[in-house]
């Protein structure tokens, strides 16, 4: 059997495609993981200082305001 040379280069050429497209696809999936870390971390944050914000009432005291006249 001969070995046709052109297709065995074209087949080559679409495994080391494959390849690409394989490490491609686990990068794509390490970006979704960091994004989606990201969100729920920022999400968390949002959620702390809106906590954060509810107790921070303003205080009326009996105490005047000063006025400093120049």
């Amino acid at each position: 059997m001969e070995i046709n040379k052109p297709l065995l280069c074209q087949i080559e050429e679409m495994m080391d495609l494959c390849n690409e497209l394989k490490d491609m696809d686990k990068l794509k999936s390490e970006y979704v993981r960091m994004f989606e870390n990201s969100y729920f971390e920022n999400k968390n944050l949002a959620q702390y200082i809106k906590n954060e914000v509810k107790e921070l009432k303003p205080t009326f005291t009996d105490t005047p305001i000063i006025k400093i006249d120049n």
